[in-house]
């Protein structure tokens, strides 16, 4: 059996910090205790990787010196903006401290502010894009062993700081799967593209069973599935089918095995017209939230903060009105109109990269998780409310993807 080659091969210390600094904003694996403090009521565990990528943001934007032109996306600049404006709306309708929505939105502002260094980095070659994808692979594959080992064991052995709950009768971990999904594309990128197929099955089954086994996503699962048979169609134009129905066929035939209940409530969660208790608090949820749009329809409310009982009780969170399970719907509220529009062209920019990389490239990884995303946005978008350095991690290597087909395009017709 072949073994990709994942090594890193620009060993300078640009490329080791900015692995710690993946590792630190992954929580380290959630092998230190996050939630705790270092210094009593000013800085957790959970801070390091922000403080870590700060540095390392600073270091790669002031101190890289380069006269090269640099492609960078608006976006996630934009989106910084659009965070701040919000945090004046938390602070005039409900008193919440500037300080305190900045913390609130800390991970989402740093990933965003660290694409523009990764971006900058790989586009001066002191960190090799090849190299971004080797720490992808390490963090992924080192997670996939540490949850499925903790998940094996948790009836025995807790390692891993975060809660461990039951569903279907078995460990529920409150873990990221994020970073493994998005390997789990560039796996699939590589067994379409008849790279190392088995190794690289095998890791596609062990990472989309972080999600449908181990943190127990119910619709995430399904829509991940759906994934599955968009890259068949996508697959079918060049290859036989052999290969993508036999990862489908083992995929499903886990999920099954594994926890059959877990398939059958996340089909009923989507197609039944019978409102479970959990659906039911949503849709009243995405009411409320809505209707006090009425108050702040173009910049909505701002990311209500624990130490803000106002902003809190004002998101109906005392009501069992969760942002986080409401998707979009809570995304509006935080950030109104002006958040949507955001999304909107920011995920047409995203299916027009992903596309072209697909059409010139032959690349999957990227049209396939873009697909998977914008399934999530209904009740997801974990992205935007958990674990958003992985999903800047993967905008940022499609933007220099997408520039790098750009520019040899242009080449060749000169």
């Amino acid at each position: 059996m072949k073994i990709p080659k994942w090594r890193i091969r620009n060993k300078n210390f640009l490329t080791l910090s900015f692995f710690l600094v993946i590792i630190s904003l992954e929580n380290f694996s959630w092998l230190i205790p996050s939630g705790q403090y270092i210094i009593s009521g000013i800085l957790k565990f959970s801070d390091i990787g922000v403080l870590l990528a700060i540095v390392w943001i600073f270091y790669v934007l002031f101190g890289i010196r380069t006269k090269q032109k640099i492609r960078y996306s608006k976006f996630p600049a934009l989106f910084v903006g659009i965070i701040l404006i919000s945090s004046i709306a938390a602070y005039h309708f409900f008193g919440q401290g500037f300080g305190l929505s900045l913390r609130q939105n800390r991970y989402i502002i740093v990933s965003m502010l660290l694409y523009y260094a990764i971006v900058k980095a790989m586009k001066t070659n002191m960190l090799l894009r090849d190299d971004v994808v080797s720490i992808l692979a390490f963090q992924a594959v080192a997670e996939i062993m540490l949850f499925t080992l903790q998940y094996i064991l948790s009836d025995t052995f807790i390692f891993i700081y975060t809660n461990i709950d039951s569903r279907y009768g078995t460990a529920r971990l409150r873990v990221s799967y994020l970073l493994p999904l998005i390997f789990m594309y560039f796996c699939i990128d590589k067994i379409l593209n008849n790279k190392y197929k088995i190794i690289n099955l095998l890791l596609s089954v062990g990472s989309a069973f972080v999600l449908f086994g181990i943190c127990k996503h119910r619709a995430p699962s399904i829509i991940m599935l759906v994934t599955f048979v968009a890259a068949y169609f996508l697959w079918r134009r060049r290859f036989s089918t052999k290969l993508l129905v036999g990862t489908l066929t083992v995929v499903v035939a886990v999920a099954f095995m594994t926890n059959s209940s877990l398939v059958q409530d996340s089909l009923a969660s989507i197609f039944s017209k019978e409102q479970e208790r959990n659906l039911t608090i949503r849709y009243v949820g995405q009411a409320y939230y809505l209707e006090r749009l009425a108050e702040s329809p173009i910049i909505g409310f701002g990311e209500p903060n624990e130490n803000c009982n106002a902003a809190q009780m004002a998101s109906g969170y005392f009501l069992n009105y969760f942002l986080a399970d409401n998707g979009i719907f809570g995304f509006f509220y935080t950030h109104g109109i002006m958040g949507l529009t955001w999304l909107l062209f920011f995920w047409i920019k995203l299916f027009k990269e992903s596309h072209e990389l697909f059409k010139k490239k032959h690349m999957y990884q990227y049209i396939l998780y873009i697909l998977y995303e914008t399934g999530n946005l209904y009740m997801g978008m974990h992205w935007y409310y958990y674990y958003a350095m992985p999903f800047v991690l993967c905008v940022a290597l499609m933007d220099y993807d997408y520039s790098e087909a750009i520019e040899e395009s242009t080449y060749l017709f000169e």
